[in-house]
């Protein structure tokens, strides 16, 4: 019997994909037990001509295409597509454990009273450098690329709040699903996030995602305070006066002992991140005060 949907959202990286889907269809469960459903957000290299092959040789995966919305869009999409009663999540650059699966319905079947979950979202470390991008997770993260939960209190929440177009979506539909219910850390549905390469003003840009930081503690102020234990414009306006550049410098330049060419380029790039932060502050503290709903301008 179906029990789980698996739900990803993909935009133009069939190539991460594929590695993704072959390690789902490579789960210790039986096929006929899961579906897996991809919602590539407005694709427009060669993401859907791959997913018309693969989802043809795999009969229980199946993807849908809709405009580029964003992932809390997407992720919304294939939750009211799903016909599993688990809804599980996770992202077009991870790699599953062969287990995820298993560990998921094993939980929710062990503890009924449990309505969702996060599960150890793990990296490979020497892969990792400052313009690279990974997540690690061990309880408190609720990264989308890791999570699972039973699918009517997801919809009795609406879901995924598509006003967090670049990141905590998933924090705060965790949040607001803990309202109904208990969500738990499970650490034996593991998740492989391996690092993926960052362009330079990808690295430059992630002042911008600060917008989504203030958007969450608009959403949930208290829980916001409990969790994170600081106001997000504390953290823009101690990063404008350089007071993290120093801790910043030290942290990577670790990481990129023995290859000179890559500290040279990390040591630019935290600077002119600082000037790009100068150029966002002013929207950053109109989002703060209400005068403006969000930035959309940032591409992960």
């Amino acid at each position: 019997m179906l029990r789980v949907s698996v739900i990803t959202p993909t935009y133009n990286r069939p190539h991460l994909l594929k590695k993704l889907l072959d390690s789902l269809v490579q789960q210790s469960v039986s096929a006929e037990r899961y579906e897996v459903i991809v919602v590539s957000d407005g694709s427009t290299d060669g993401t859907h001509a791959f997913l018309d092959a693969y989802c043809a040789e795999h009969k229980t995966f199946r993807y849908i295409v809709q405009e580029n919305q964003g992932p809390a869009a997407a992720r919304n999409c294939g939750l009211e597509a799903a016909k599993g009663n688990i809804i599980a999540y996770t992202d077009d650059d991870c790699i599953a454990d062969p287990d995820w699966i298993g560990e998921i319905v094993d939980l929710f079947d062990t503890q009924p009273e449990v309505i969702g979950m996060e599960g150890r979202t793990v990296t490979i470390d020497d892969q990792v450098t400052p313009f690279t991008h990974q997540v690690v997770g061990s309880g408190e993260c609720y990264a989308s690329c890791n999570a699972a939960y039973r699918r009517e209190p997801l919809r009795e929440v609406g879901g995924f709040d598509r006003s967090f177009f670049y990141g905590n979506e998933d924090v705060d539909v965790a949040w607001r699903i803990m309202k109904l219910g208990t969500v738990v850390y499970n650490e034996r549905m593991v998740i492989i996030h391996p690092p993926i390469p960052l362009t330079f003003m990808k690295f430059v840009r992630v002042p911008e995602t600060y917008g989504v930081e203030i958007l969450l503690h608009k959403r949930h102020p208290e829980k916001y305070r409990k969790v994170k234990k600081h106001n997000p414009l504390y953290v823009v306006f101690l990063s404008i006066g350089l007071r993290y550049l120093p801790g910043e410098m030290i942290r990577f330049g670790r990481m990129c002992a023995g290859m000179p060419g890559l500290w040279l380029k990390t040591m630019a790039g935290l600077l002119v991140r600082r000037v790009w932060l100068l150029l966002v502050a002013p929207r950053l503290l109109a989002m703060y005060c209400g005068l403006v709903k969000e930035n959309k301008s940032y591409v992960s």
